[in-house]
């Protein structure tokens, strides 16, 4: 069977590597897939876009041959009549992971995530992502018709199957993010080492505004640790390195090899409880539904930092009982991997 898959395929580290472990468990399944070779429209950029471009030039040639080495692309896609020629002949297509629902991109453009231009075969959404837990009034009636037309749907959290259940027929299910269906011996395969002879804090925030890179500096104060980030400028009094040009490789060895992460990352949290890490993830404006649902799951709510916690009042030498965390983990990957399985069929 030939399955066609598109998802968002920027220089985005979470996107990026669970296209890539789409990828390989359908490999596993015996499927051969492609992948739709289409970028989101970017708004025009302003001048802090423009210095990140330059700065992070050598980060985006290690995405760009990540690509060129594990996935299957088309053709660039420049527009969606490009797509209505279905040339790739595919069995069935899926809408992948990550907030290709997102009602950040407009409704127009995001037909596509809901495979509006698939005729004939097989039409599966595996771990759609909405980002938020609101829905527009207005746009429901487009929601509700695109959905029916899918042959199997999965959401990657439990706040957006109850947001989209009641505008369709068709029964929606939760499943895992790509990136949870692999273990870390299988990410270990592509993970790069850092250079980094020290214990050290792994950073990754987006968006992160004075207040947390705050507390992110009083945490290393209090376990005495230095931090390592990836940015493109220095945000910590306790840094020990700073890096601006890690690939998807580099930033899942980063996470593998680090003594504590904190985050305010859907996808810097994923890694963190794959490799068994003492995390914390901090919240993030109207982007939470994912990291609630998912640490809910697997119990771990204990791990948010909210916006008003007090540094002081938490345990920094709590543990994280992973035996625990990974018999909830194992049933949510059964399930998904035959969500997978089923819709395939």
């Amino acid at each position: 069977m030939k399955v066609g898959i598109i998802t968002l395929l920027g220089n985005n580290y979470g996107g990026m590597l669970q296209a890539y472990a789409l990828n390989r468990k359908l490999k596993e399944l015996n499927k051969d897939t492609i992948n739709i070779n289409y970028l989101v429209k970017s708004s025009k950029m302003n001048l802090k876009d423009m210095i990140k471009k330059a700065v992070y030039h050598s980060r985006n040639k290690k995405f760009k041959k990540f690509r060129r080495e594990f996935l299957n692309l088309t053709e660039k896609i420049k527009d969606s009549s490009m797509l209505k020629e279905e040339k790739w002949k595919c069995d069935a297509y899926i809408a992948g992971s990550d907030q290709i629902w997102n009602q950040q991109i407009p409704l127009e453009e995001r037909k596509i995530f809901f495979l509006d231009f698939v005729k004939k075969a097989k039409k599966i959404s595996y771990a759609a992502s909405i980002g938020r837990d609101t829905i527009e009034e207005q746009e429901k009636q487009q929601i509700s018709q695109l959905l029916d037309r899918f042959d199997a749907i999965s959401i990657r959290e439990n706040t957006g199957v109850k947001l989209y259940q009641p505008l369709t027929k068709n029964k929606i299910e939760n499943v895992l993010d790509p990136t949870l269906l692999l273990n870390c011996n299988e990410w270990d395969e592509i993970a790069k080492t850092p250079n980094i002879k020290k214990d050290y804090i792994f950073s990754y925030t987006l968006g992160a505004d004075r207040n947390i890179l705050d507390n992110i500096d009083s945490i290393s104060e209090k376990l005495n640790i230095g931090i390592t980030e990836i940015y493109y400028k220095k945000n910590f009094k306790n840094e020990i390195t700073n890096i601006n040009d890690a690939g998807p490789k580099e930033f899942v060895g980063l996470i593998k090899n680090a003594k504590y992460v904190v985050t305010n990352s859907f996808h810097g949290m994923v890694f963190s409880i794959l490799y068994k890490k003492d995390f914390w993830v901090f919240t993030r404006g109207k982007m939470n539904s994912r990291i609630y649902d998912l640490l809910e799951i697997l119990d771990l709510k204990d791990r948010i930092i909210e916006s008003d916690t007090n540094i002081n009042e938490i345990d920094l030498n709590s543990k994280i009982d992973y035996n625990k965390v990974y018999q909830q983990l194992e049933k949510e990957r059964k399930k998904s991997i035959d969500f997978l399985k089923n819709a395939l069929a």
